[in-house]
């Protein structure tokens, strides 16, 4: 029982890994000093990654040396996970490959849980009216497919139309990502700027609903 439940957490950690997933690989000089550097996963396997490590920083790739312990942020929907790891092959070599901890995991959530879901969005700004579809949400945000370019820092007023709910959900919000393909648009990321707090909830209690569903369904 005990090997049979160690593989399904090794396993359900493979899964977090994600090919072209971002990974913040940080090694302290000192008490003061401390050198980051922000890879992307090359490939996984149960107990590794393999990392590309950023060309602009190679200067920095002798400080990660073999068997140097260095810790890694992997960056999630549902927040930062982080990990206590060891380098066993130096980005001076063929590959960066490092090896994580068994029981050394640990979680920095975001202040609201992020889900993914399907739901019908409507933005305004000016006489600019766009209608289209989120990714994910929260209580703090939302991801949606863009059709068009936004741009950083724009505030659109919007309605988010939730599922099993009758009335949309009325704000506005703050373009803070966009993620563009070379000639098309794949999404955008808004913040909440004003919302009334029961508006808030409603998202939240949408997320809560969301998430318990999803873990009934892994039971």
């Amino acid at each position: 029982m005990y090997i049979a439940l160690k593989i399904e957490r090794l396993l359900m950690r493979l899964r977090e890994f994600k090919l072209g997933q971002q990974a913040k690989v940080k090694y302290s000089i000192s008490p003061i000093q401390t050198i980051e550097v922000m890879c992307t996963i090359s490939r996984a396997e149960i107990d590794r990654i393999c990392l590309d490590f950023p060309l602009p920083q190679y200067e920095l790739a002798h400080y990660f040396y073999e068997g140097q312990e260095v810790e890694v942020e992997l960056f999630t929907d549902k927040g930062i996970r982080k990990y206590d790891s060891i380098v066993i092959s130096s980005p001076l070599e063929d590959e960066f490959v490092i090896e994580y901890y068994e029981n050394a995991s640990k979680i920095q959530r975001r202040e609201y849980v992020r889900v993914d879901a399907i739901c019908d969005l409507t933005l305004f700004a000016n006489n600019d009216i766009v209608r289209t579809q989120t990714i994910n949400i929260s209580g703090g945000g939302l991801r949606f497919f863009a059709k068009k370019e936004f741009v950083v820092g724009d505030i659109w007023n919007f309605k988010l139309y939730l599922p099993r709910r009758p009335m949309p959900v009325q704000g506005s919000g703050e373009i803070v990502y966009m993620f563009k393909r070379k000639d098309s648009y794949d999404y955008s990321v808004i913040e909440f700027k004003n919302i009334k707090e029961m508006e808030r909830s409603r998202i939240m209690r949408t997320c809560f609903e969301i998430e318990a569903e999803e873990l009934r369904r892994e039971l």
